[in-house]
């Protein structure tokens, strides 16, 4: 599946803070596309296909194949490599600068420190969301970790504009700042509209996985038959090949059912109950029978 990451929708606002400081701009567009180098890297290494690279006066932006059907760690350590270099030339021209005079080091430190901060702030659409995003889904199911994180995203996005209302009353007007609210609160909205549809296509993937790995955790879990394939869809956990044992009011075991049959039962019936859906499936095997 291909996978966008839009790791410069909000550094753009940080290029349009700095611009006015003349070579601090190209020196950001520099370090901006390098950080987005190091993730092509270490996708290419993980085995993603380069499906876009845009270059333009703002910095670079890339967009890979297939980052979803990479292992936790994988996706970490691609997530984490652009921040990192951003660190590591901090470090270098901290260090220099202790040995060189240079204002230029100085510079250059500064603007990639602040890069270094500024993605690793866990709000999305940022390196730090996704990060955190992966480190919540190793307790919890995909759906609550994306919707924790929409949480997050939504007090940082709130918090933002609390600052810009203080700064008004203060007589000092930031508009990056409800910008780059706005931003999150929109990145935040896109990807809570857009978990159900993930969900599905995660369930294809796994196909994948087994190909590539073969093999993938179980998780089992125990569900009411009066629970709709919707709410099913949403307790799946995308890492982990899901089967569901569905119970009556005496719970008792009536029915296994395995994920694929979950979508397969959304895809053709929409949203019905679990009794709903063993009845007809009853009645299918029924009328293969005759």
């Amino acid at each position: 599946m291909k996978k966008s990451n839009k790791f410069l929708l909000l550094e753009t606002i940080l290029l349009i803070i700095i611009m006015s400081l003349g070579k601090s701009f190209i020196i950001s567009v520099v370090s901006i596309l390098l950080h987005e180098i190091g993730h092509v890297i270490v996708g290419y290494f993980y085995g993603c296909k380069l499906y876009k690279f845009n270059i333009s006066i703002t910095g670079a932006n890339v967009e890979l194949d297939d980052v979803g059907d990479l292992k936790d760690f994988q996706r970490l350590n691609l997530y984490l490599i652009g921040p990192i270099i951003n660190l590591c030339i901090f470090l270098i021209c901290y260090c220099f600068s202790e040995i060189i005079e240079s204002d230029l080091l100085l510079l250059i430190g500064r603007i990639n420190l602040g890069l270094f901060i500024f993605n690793m702030i866990p709000a999305y659409p940022l390196d730090g969301a996704r990060i955190l995003e992966i480190m919540l889904s190793k307790s919890f199911t995909y759906r609550i970790a994306k919707k924790i994180m929409c949480i997050i995203s939504y007090t940082l996005s709130g918090i933002l504009i609390l600052v810009f209302a203080y700064g008004i009353t203060i007589h000092k007007i930031n508009v990056s700042l409800i910008l780059i609210s706005g931003l999150i609160i929109y990145s935040a909205y896109v990807e809570k509209k857009s978990t159900i549809y993930i969900m599905m296509s995660n369930i294809f993937k796994k196909i994948r996985l087994i190909e590539n790995y073969e093999y993938i955790e179980n998780r089992s879990i125990s569900v009411s038959y009066n629970n709709t394939l919707l709410n099913m869809l949403r307790i799946i956990d995308k890492n982990k090949y899901n089967i569901f044992y569905i119970l009556d009011d005496e719970l008792k075991v009536i029915e296994i059912l395995y994920e694929n049959e979950i979508i397969e039962g959304l895809k053709l019936y929409g949203n019905i109950s679990l009794k709903e859906y063993l009845d007809i499936k009853c009645i299918d095997n029924i009328e293969k029978k005759d």
